[in-house]
């Protein structure tokens, strides 16, 4: 029975394909094609754009540098005594300072953050040369 019905199938598609011509591209299919993918290639979804402007950059540097300019030319009349007009001895009596001083860490737990911070460094250049690897193609 199955037989029968796969002769009668390929009798059906040999006479459909018969009846059918052969159809083929126009002459400049290769052309449109490719200036497609250039178009494509051109895409400015993943232009790189910083997320701070270099105008947001230079004014930040000019703040810091006046910062310190102004820090080290400033009116020096205190001396070295910056702190010597604020209150801190309220901060540190409040019992929170002595809380912390007693608390210990195992070596364990310093070692494991110690090479936490070194496997962070060596990460984010790594991270970072990769998407900029993968934003270039």
């Amino acid at each position: 029975m199955q037989k029968n019905v796969d002769e009668h199938i390929e009798k059906l598609i040999h006479k459909a394909m018969k009846d059918s011509s052969l159809e083929t591209p126009s002459i400049d299919f290769t052309k449109h094609v490719m200036q497609g993918v250039i178009q494509k290639e051109k895409s400015v979804v993943t232009t790189y754009q910083p997320l701070i402007s270099k105008t947001v950059w230079t004014w930040i540097s000019i703040a810091v540098i006046g910062a310190f300019i102004y820090l080290m030319l400033g009116n020096q009349t205190n001396g070295m005594n910056w702190f010597g007009d604020l209150n801190l001895e309220s901060i540190t009596q409040n019992g929170f300072f002595d809380v912390l001083s007693k608390v210990t860490i195992s070596q364990t737990v310093m070692y494991t953050l110690l090479l936490f911070v070194i496997m962070l460094y060596i990460q984010i250049p790594l991270l970072k040369h990769h998407f900029d690897k993968r934003l270039k193609l």
